[in-house]
């Protein structure tokens, strides 16, 4: 009998009916297990308020007991009424006289998007769901502090009525019960307007007999297009200061939120007395200028940096137009990259154009420099203006040593009968004998000076070509040294001296050399001497490439050689 036993017990076992028991039993513990788990799972719903305005914004806490903790509610339906401005989570744990109590809770911040009677919906997570919160939404007072808000927030603008591109001031101000020590604004930005944020402050005030702690945000507001502009509601929130001090404890107090009430403005179109010119709408502009040289004392081939400065108050730096003025003859112009700079201040934005402008005269005389006007439109008086620069005159002289100035006087001479008189008073006897003989002397050096240069002429046939070329090659050495170092300035000094030399007479402009020219590519070599010109009286301009000028300014020296070789009598005469 006992080997019997163990043979029942096996084929027992392994039998299919025992299999479909033991899958039944399992099936059943598990359902056993969920539904007790279902049927102990709690969420609740509380909200801080039932009656809000529209302006507000209300704080809605879930919390869940039992059942699974990994799950996530769904709050989509929420967006039906509210627009959810944050959600966090957070768990909690108990243990009190012996009893544990756990839980998690989601926290939700929501405001309302319309007026009327609005209903937070049911819930669902962990196989349970919420109660659903019916919620009163009123307009908005127009006092909040009269009504005893002790959180709210205003939009003011300057004043409700402005022009297209015209700087008009907002102050956005957030008016606390509670002290706070943070405060963030959603982004102000809107689509038909540019928005400068200025200058922020905190201050405490009293309104209605109650004091407020105040955040003061100053913004410069320039419209973009006529019509009505809608600032709308704007989303904030503080940090109330918490009276705890914990080592532990580097968060503040509760965060509060809220929303402002939308703002209109009317933007009125640009005036048609404008005309085409450019739209300047300010409270105040100037115009103003500096000459690095005194205009009346201007020698030829030298620059004079020429800057105006604009200033605007109530304008952008991006809405101010270039200053510039008429070309004059005799004057070649250069203009630098202009440079803008702005101030901010509780009043606005003020802002300021510094255009840079090299003048090189190129010939000799009185110039005049036409007056400079800007129209502008004065936002305070509500008429148009104009800024003014007068006219300038210059003088411009040649330089020492070359050719005489385009458009020279010639002096006064004496009358005769001045002349006699001058004659009668400065006689020979009264003149000392030192000068006599220093003058004799120089005389007498200026007569062999005189023999030793004919001297020299008739014997020029045999070596003009040979001290030619020598100081020729001295020169250029120079030239292609500076060219090489990319020495502008240097560089145009060195093509000067060697263009004297080289051409035999005074030369005091680059572009003197491309006119002395008489090869084909005498269009470009006068392009490529005005851009070394534009690239040194330019700083902000293109990259010179001394590499282009050489090779033009070799051939002419090429020629020159092959020419004075031509007329050199034959080495082996036959």
């Amino acid at each position: 009998m006992s080997n019997s036993t163990p043979t029942n017990l096996q084929v027992f076992i392994t039998s299919a009916k025992a299999w479909r028991w033991l899958a039944l039993l399992a099936v059943a513990l598990t359902c056993f297990s969920l539904s007790n788990s279902a049927l102990s799972a709690t969420l609740s719903a509380q909200a801080n308020r039932t009656e809000i305005s529209i302006n507000d914004q209300l704080n809605v806490t879930f919390r869940l007991r039992g059942g699974d903790y990994n799950s996530e509610p769904d709050f989509s339906p929420l967006q039906r009424d509210f627009e959810i401005l944050a959600s966090y989570r957070t768990q909690k744990s108990t243990n009190i006289n012996g009893k544990h109590d756990a839980y998690y809770e989601w926290n939700l911040t929501l405001a309302p998007k319309r007026m009327g009677q609005l209903v937070v919906p049911s819930v669902r997570v962990a196989g349970t769901h919420s109660e659903s919160i019916s919620i009163s939404v009123s307009e908005a007072p127009d006092n909040p502090a009269a009504a005893g808000s002790e959180l709210f927030m205003t939009i003011e603008p300057e004043k409700p009525s402005v022009y297209v591109q015209e700087q008009t001031i907002v102050k956005a101000k957030i008016y606390s019960r509670s002290n706070f020590d943070a405060q963030e604004i959603s982004d102000f930005t809107l689509d038909d307007a540019l928005v400068e944020a200025i200058t922020e402050d905190k201050y405490v005030t009293e309104m209605s007999g109650t004091p407020y702690a105040v955040y003061e945000l100053t913004l410069a507001l320039y419209p973009q297009k006529s019509g009505t502009l809608t600032i709308p509601a704007v989303d904030y929130a503080v940090r109330l200061r918490s009276n705890r001090r914990s080592m532990l404890s580097f968060g503040g107090g509760d965060v509060r939120r809220g929303r402002s009430s939308p703002v209109t403005l009317e933007v009125k179109p640009i005036p048609a007395a404008n005309g085409s010119g450019p739209w300047l709408p300010a409270s105040d502009i100037k115009l103003s200028q500096h000459f690095s040289h005194d205009p009346q004392s201007l020698t030829a081939g030298e620059p004079m940096t020429r800057r105006i400065t604009l200033t605007a108050q109530g304008l952008h730096p991006s809405q101010l137009p270039p200053i510039t003025s008429a070309d004059v003859d005799g004057f070649s112009t250069y203009a630098d990259k202009p440079q803008t700079e702005e101030r901010r201040s509780a009043t606005g934005i003020s802002s300021e154009r510094t255009d840079t402008i090299a003048m090189v005269p190129s010939t000799a005389g009185r110039k005049t420099l036409p007056p400079i006007e800007l129209k502008w439109f004065n936002t305070t008086t509500g008429e148009f203006e104009t800024a003014r620069l007068p006219a300038i005159e210059t003088q411009t002289s040649m330089p020492v040593g070359g050719n005489s100035p385009a458009v020279a006087t010639a002096p006064e001479r004496p009358s005769a009968a001045g002349a006699a008189d001058s004659a009668g008073t400065n006689s020979i006897g009264s003149v000392p004998r030192w000068l006599l003989i220093s003058q004799g002397v120089t005389l007498l050096l200026l007569l062999v000076m005189t023999a030793l240069y004919l001297s020299a002429r008739k014997r020029g046939y045999q070596t003009p070509q040979h001290t030619s070329h020598k100081t020729d090659h001295g020169d250029w050495r120079s030239v292609k040294k500076t060219a090489a170092k990319k020495d502008l300035p240097e560089l145009r000094l060195a093509l000067l001296r060697w263009a004297e030399h080289h051409y035999q007479q005074p030369i005091n402009r680059l572009e003197r050399i491309a006119q002395l020219s008489d090869s084909e590519e005498h269009e470009e070599l006068l392009k490529q001497l005005r851009l070394l010109d534009e690239a040194i009286y330019h700083p902000a301009g293109h990259e010179f490439d001394p590499g282009k000028l050489l090779p033009l300014i070799q051939k002419q020296r090429v020629k020159k050689r092959d020419a004075a070789g031509a007329n050199l009598a034959p080495l082996y005469p036959s």
